[in-house]
């Protein structure tokens, strides 16, 4: 008899990343397809101001675009990785305006790479004493 186990976050990922159904050829999802994911979502509408997540369902990690894990050296599979969360693009030129983020958090954990360069949006965290999203 098969029992059932509480998905891990990355499993829920994959799951909800198979049901979106269009992203267009950077990967990138609607409104629409973002929210049905399930997963969170980090919206900055003014630059002046932090952005904030639609939830917090980790307690710490560190997630990045796909850009920005290049950027630092370390790319994200292209058909192999699962978003496990996304970013509101405002300045998008299509309704394609949601980016995938991946989780980068065991880099930073190591300390191959230190805290500060995150920049807003890159951190989830619940605790205190360490950067804050919101």
């Amino acid at each position: 008899m098969i029992t059932q186990h509480k998905l891990t976050a990355l499993d829920a990922a994959a799951s909800a990343e198979r049901r979106c159904e269009m992203p267009n050829e950077k990967g990138w999802l609607t409104k629409e397809e973002a929210y049905a994911t399930g997963l969170p979502i980090f919206i900055k509408s003014d630059s002046q101001k932090n952005g904030y997540w639609t939830s917090k369902p980790y307690d710490h990690a560190v997630l990045m675009t796909r850009t920005r894990c290049n950027q630092l050296k370390m790319p994200a599979l292209r058909n192999g990785e699962a978003a496990v969360a996304y970013r509101y693009a405002q300045g998008a030129m299509s309704s394609h305006r949601y980016v995938p983020l991946f989780d980068r958090t065991d880099v930073f954990e190591v300390g191959e790479l230190p805290y500060s360069i995150l920049q807003d949006g890159e951190l989830m965290d619940k605790a205190e004493g360490h950067l804050s999203t919101e």
